[in-house]
């Protein structure tokens, strides 16, 4: 009806959860991604953490709708990427088998390290239990890798593997990622 529900707010408000000392809840450092899993019907939103990187880690903050009401409460997540991996230009897709989210890793902030492609237990955060994540680092070679998104009503096949997209010379790059398994120790 066009009317404000809410806001604005800084993206940090929805990690206070984490506790008032957790970068997420003190840091609104930005590139913030709002999705929507039409398959579950919650949202899903990430940005990152990454004023004191050197001392307390780069980290990626991840909130999951308990329910579809995007003004409702979240289950929310945090995931550390050390203290030398900045996860910069986060990109976010969802899919039937997890939440995806690519960066460009810049080392010390500074140098190009390449991709690093992630998957998070879309399962676990559904439930709003504890989650993992697993993820691949790419070499310099590859930058600015896009993981295909799920927007569109029909799921994937059953067992359909993530994709991931980047441009190379002249060529498309493509990268699969199937059947994570958050569970192997």
């Amino acid at each position: 009806a066009g009317i404000l529900l809410f806001g604005p707010a800084a993206g940090n408000t929805l990690f206070q959860a984490l506790g008032a000392t957790h970068p997420c809840a003190i840091h609104n450092d930005g590139d913030p991604i709002a999705q929507f899993d039409k398959a579950a019907h919650r949202w899903v939103m990430t940005q990152f953490s990454v004023t004191s990187g050197a001392t307390l880690g780069f980290w990626q903050c991840v909130a999951v709708s308990q329910t579809a009401d995007a003004t409702g409460a979240y289950n929310v997540y945090a995931f550390n990427y050390g203290n030398v991996q900045f996860n910069d230009y986060p990109k976010l897709a969802v899919w039937n088998n997890g939440y995806y989210i690519t960066y460009n890793i810049f080392n010390n902030g500074a140098t190009f390290a390449g991709s690093k492609l992630c998957a998070f237990d879309r399962a676990s955060m559904l439930a709003g239990l504890p989650a993992t994540q697993i993820c691949f680092q790419l070499t310099n070679a590859f930058g600015g890798v896009l993981p295909a998104d799920l927007d569109g009503p029909t799921p994937p096949p059953a067992g359909s593997p993530e994709y991931f997209v980047s441009f190379g010379t002249n060529s498309l790059n493509i990268w699969q990622f199937a059947n994570p398994n958050f569970t192997a120790g």
